[in-house]
């Protein structure tokens, strides 16, 4: 067939994703599904449906998901809680406090200091981000937010068990504190994103914004509870403790990513496999039987694919020809969020946003080229 307008090859790149139209993809889940269930009288329409007759569609998930939600969510909310309660135990000491309720009145912080420990967890936040840009991938959603739970917790604890004149004790802690914030606001969204069915993904990714919102509500009501209280503010930034280890324990024992190990068995054949997603994807959908599984683990091939093929290098996570630019898939997501937002009204059938990406920056070159003459 002929290629498409922007396709790879036009562009240097050597093969265009191989598609299915949609009888064709139709044809193949039927195929598949009687291969699963033993029946040659299985057919799908537009609305695919089991020998049974009823319509093959996922369900809401399990108590699997809605834990790993919560768990990102209150990821979200720890950050939250970070931006509500420094506000409030860094605020200058009034006549009304008791002299150790706040930070800034226990050590005598002037304006300098205050603004030390104010910015103490962006700084982590901002270290722990470049960290991530180079190695987020690798580690894997779950992993990232065992790690932003103990992060958490860590920087929690180095905070309140800081000395009389430990106010250095209190910038560690807080710049610790931060590295948690970089991998829970790295990680929660996209793991949040890859394990969601589709017809729910919107309102679950967004139940960690409202938790970030909650977070910011509670760290000024707690703030406010301790206000009066003699080393009130060692309270106030305790509390996150507890949630801190409920979050790293949780993630310890969920499954990864049924996305990620599908992406890291194409990238890195040898680490991990197609069964592993398979068995993640069960994990978080308990309540779909095989051909249900067998059809969103084939939507999942589907997106990530032709994502892959956008290199000339062949699999993996980073371009021989540019060794600095790395090729994953959250690359491409974030150039196609730096394009005008209605780019996506010219999303053509079949066409992944990778897809038009190449084709929109083919027509720009194009353009420059007419320019010119």
């Amino acid at each position: 067939p002929a290629q498409a307008p922007g396709s790879p090859s036009e562009i240097g790149i050597e093969a265009w994703p191989e598609t299915e139209e949609h009888e064709g993809f139709c044809e193949t889940m039927r195929r598949r599904a009687r291969e699963l269930c033993g029946s040659n009288s299985v057919e799908y329409t537009s609305m695919p449906v089991d020998d049974a007759g009823e319509s093959v569609v996922r369900k809401p998930g399990t108590w699997m998901l809605v834990s790993g939600v919560a768990l990102a969510a209150t990821a979200g909310l720890l950050f939250g809680y970070d931006i509500g309660s420094t506000s409030a135990v860094m605020r200058k000491h009034s006549n009304g406090d008791a002299a150790s309720s706040t930070v800034t009145g226990e050590f005598g912080l002037d304006d300098r200091e205050r603004s030390m420990g104010t910015s103490a967890s962006l700084i982590g936040a901002v270290t722990g981000s470049l960290v991530l840009w180079l190695m987020g991938d690798a580690l894997g959603r779950r992993k990232e937010l065992v790690l932003a739970g103990a992060f958490y917790a860590m920087g929690s604890g180095f905070s309140v068990a800081a000395g009389e004149d430990g106010f250095s004790a209190v910038l560690t802690g807080r710049a610790v504190y931060g590295l948690g914030v970089a991998f829970a606001m790295h990680a929660a969204p996209m793991y949040i994103a890859e394990v969601s069915p589709a017809e729910h993904r919107g309102k679950l990714v967004a139940t960690k914004e409202a938790a970030i919102v909650l977070g910011m509500v509670l760290g000024f009501l707690v703030a406010y509870r301790f206000q009066d209280t003699s080393h009130g503010w060692r309270f106030v930034w305790a509390m996150p403790i507890f949630p801190a280890f409920a979050l790293c324990l949780g993630f310890v024992l969920m499954p990864p990513s049924p996305r990620w190990l599908r992406l890291r068995s194409f990238l890195y054949p040898g680490t991990h496999s197609k069964d592993e997603a398979m068995e993640a994807l069960r994990c978080y959908r308990a309540q779909a039987n095989e051909v249900q599984l067998e059809m969103e683990l084939a939507e999942i091939d589907r997106a990530l694919l032709p994502t892959l093929s956008l290199s000339p290098d062949g699999p993996g996570l980073w371009s021989s020809s540019r060794p600095f630019v790395p090729r994953s898939v959250s690359c491409w997501r974030n150039l196609m969020a730096m394009l005008d937002p209605v780019s996506y009204t010219h999303l053509r059938a079949h066409e992944t946003p990778e897809h038009l990406v190449c084709r929109l920056l083919l027509e720009k070159k194009k353009k420059k080229t007419v320019t010119k003459k």
